[in-house]
């Protein structure tokens, strides 16, 4: 890891060494970097969750709750991150969401939330003075089976929910549909790009509603416009019910504008 300068680069600063354990970054933070440290290498006991690791600059490691080893259950953001946690590898099994300081103190990422299963953190952008908060909200699944028509159908109940301001439950934002995955905001906080139907959606979440306030509850949100129609080539999501959406696509959300 090494900083550019002007015509040379500054000296590499390790932040931590294992002899048995590999070091899994999930992302920055104002003073170092969150990784997940996975014992002795293991796919297997990493499938069902590893601590995650907050390493800082000054060479200082506060251990953090475990989360399932995904970019999207480990959110990094300008005071921490939002994790995922509960239950094992399975998705559907008590997840949950924590905003933790890289020092170490964890609590609830919002006032209130639905039972889970919730998945795909995304905190947004402040507007009008209030945090903004997407997310995927999905039944719980008890089932044995993982075939391809089970995983289906558990995906067919991931909604999208958005909460908006403190002391404020969150909602459904209808309109999206189900299916729902990969919640990512526009910089400006009005849009919210998603997966459905292994493709890529945009939605104003605050679209429909009888009131002008934002963050009062939409009649749906909307109109949900498709973007791109195909992602995946293959059946998704994978045998535990997980797809990395965010490695099939980027975007820009500094100037985008809808009309």
């Amino acid at each position: 890891m090494a900083t550019p300068g002007k015509g040379s680069w500054a000296a590499v600063t390790p932040l931590a060494r294992s002899a048995s354990d590999a070091l899994l970054v999930d992302g920055w933070w104002a003073d170092g970097v969150f990784a997940w440290s996975d014992p002795q290498d293991s796919q297997s006991l990493a499938a069902d969750g590893a601590p995650l690791v907050a390493y800082s600059l000054a060479g200082k490691a506060v251990t953090l709750p475990s989360t399932l080893v995904h970019p999207s259950f480990a959110v990094p953001g300008d005071n921490g991150v939002t994790i995922v946690t509960g239950g094992d590898r399975y998705p559907w099994n008590a997840k949950t969401f924590e905003s933790c300081t890289a020092a170490g103190g964890c609590g609830p990422s919002i006032d209130a939330t639905p039972a889970p299963v919730n998945l795909d953190p995304a905190p947004g952008p402040w507007v009008e003075g209030e945090p903004t908060f997407a997310f995927v909200h999905a039944a719980p699944e008890t089932t044995t089976s993982f075939s391809q028509a089970v995983l289906n159908a558990w995906y067919k109940t991931r909604q999208l929910w958005l909460w908006y301001g403190t002391g404020a439950n969150p909602y459904q934002v209808a309109g999206a549909g189900t299916g729902i995955a990969a919640p990512t905001w526009s910089a400006d906080g009005k849009l919210i790009l998603y997966v459905k139907d292994n493709g890529l959606w945009l939605i104003d979440p605050y679209g429909g509603r009888v009131e002008t306030t934002p963050g009062h509850p939409a009649l749906s949100g909307g109109p949900a416009v498709r973007l791109v129609s195909q992602l995946f080539a293959g059946p998704w999501p994978d045998y535990y019910g997980y797809t990395d959406w965010r490695s099939q696509f980027a975007w820009y959300t500094g100037e985008l504008t809808v009309s």
